[in-house]
């Protein structure tokens, strides 16, 4: 059974993403809502990809 603090940190291949979204995007955190929205969007049509992303850009504070 895995904790509370391994289930809330993040998956390593999304964290990956997150970090490729903040270097690619030069607008990142003003867009990070409307990005955030978009993901899951996308994660209610193709599943758990989408969703792991969705939830890390949610989650991503300064």
């Amino acid at each position: 059974m895995r904790t509370i603090k391994q289930a809330c940190r993040p998956r390593p291949r999304a964290f990956d993403s997150l970090t490729w979204l903040r270097a690619e995007l030069s607008d990142y955190w003003p867009q990070r809502e409307a990005l955030a929205a978009i993901l899951r969007y996308l994660a209610a049509i193709d599943g758990d990809h989408w969703r792991e992303d969705a939830a890390v850009v949610e989650n991503d504070h300064v």
